[in-house]
């Protein structure tokens, strides 16, 4: 099946519009459907998993000293690791498949191989490195996987994306003020858009046949996880990967919500019933159809 060609249209005033068009149609054609985020803001719909994925997998983050999170994360599930940066302590750690901790990534101070601060973080898995993204001192700053530093590049502005064109990295200006879209993941029958409205995190499910739209926002209600009985499945806002998934982010706060629910997976998987009050989140994967 051929993947269509997607394109990002800022209209006048609060309308926000995805185009997608498959084939040989142009983009911009009459019979190029549209996408309209601003109008199904407000269009829930409560899914089961079952309907979107073929799997869901628990991964719970190894807690030790040296890898301690808070609730407040950025994560991005690569092709062989995952990798997690703090937003509280400005930290940044690579953790496998499995959820064991490897290694921190950079070191926070001001030394030369140091970075000052950092907010968010970009993985190239080209080059199996990280830009440490510092909005404060408009500067990215590259490690290796393995934590080495290899360079910083400044910006006259103030960076607060990474976004790859061939071999050089821009600093994108110009973002949507109403309506900012975080993540797009694609499917041979679905859409999955991740964006934010007004402080308000959405996940617009979008089915390609029929061009029908249904929203998932970040709180409960979420997808219905019918794979393993697990608590609902909220698409989380600060993920992104290079894989056909979705990632969710169970809390403690979370898990205790659903208690029932998540006790089903407990019983299904070891690492989980040996958590204790304080350990790191768990990540949830959901490899989709």
């Amino acid at each position: 099946m051929k993947k269509p060609l997607l394109t990002i249209c800022l209209l006048l005033g609060s309308f926000f519009s995805i185009s997608f068009v498959y084939g040989d149609n142009p983009v911009g054609s009459n019979t190029e459907p549209k996408i309209d985020l601003y109008g199904n803001k407000d269009t829930y719909q409560k899914v089961s998993l079952s309907n979107i994925a073929k799997e869901v997998v628990y991964i719970p983050l190894e807690t030790t000293n040296e890898s301690l999170l808070s609730e407040e994360l950025q994560i991005y599930y690569g092709k062989d690791d995952l990798f997690v940066g703090d937003q509280q302590t400005n930290k940044f750690y690579r953790f496998d498949k499995t959820g064991k901790f490897l290694n921190k990534i950079g070191n926070k101070g001001n030394g030369p191989e140091e970075y000052p601060s950092a907010l968010y973080f970009y993985v190239d898995e080209s080059s199996h490195s990280l830009f440490l993204i510092s909005p404060q001192t408009k500067t990215h700053y590259q490690y290796t996987y393995e934590g080495k530093f290899l360079r910083k590049i400044t910006f006259e502005e103030s960076p607060w994306t990474v976004q790859k064109a061939g071999n050089d990295f821009r600093n994108p200006q110009n973002l949507a003020q109403q309506v900012s879209v975080r993540n797009i993941v694609e499917t041979d029958h679905n859409l999955f858009i991740v964006y934010a409205y007004q402080e308000a995190f959405h996940c617009l499910l979008v089915n390609k046949s029929e061009g029908s739209c249904c929203n998932v926002k970040n709180e409960w209600p979420g997808f219905v996880e019918d794979l393993k009985g697990g608590p609902d499945f909220l698409p989380y806002w600060m993920a992104s990967s290079s894989q056909d998934i979705l990632l969710a982010l169970l809390t403690e706060e979370k898990m205790e919500k659903q208690m029932p629910r998540f006790q089903n997976v407990t019983h299904q998987q070891k690492e989980l019933a040996d958590r204790k009050s304080g350990d790191n989140p768990v990540v949830v994967v959901a490899k989709l159809e």
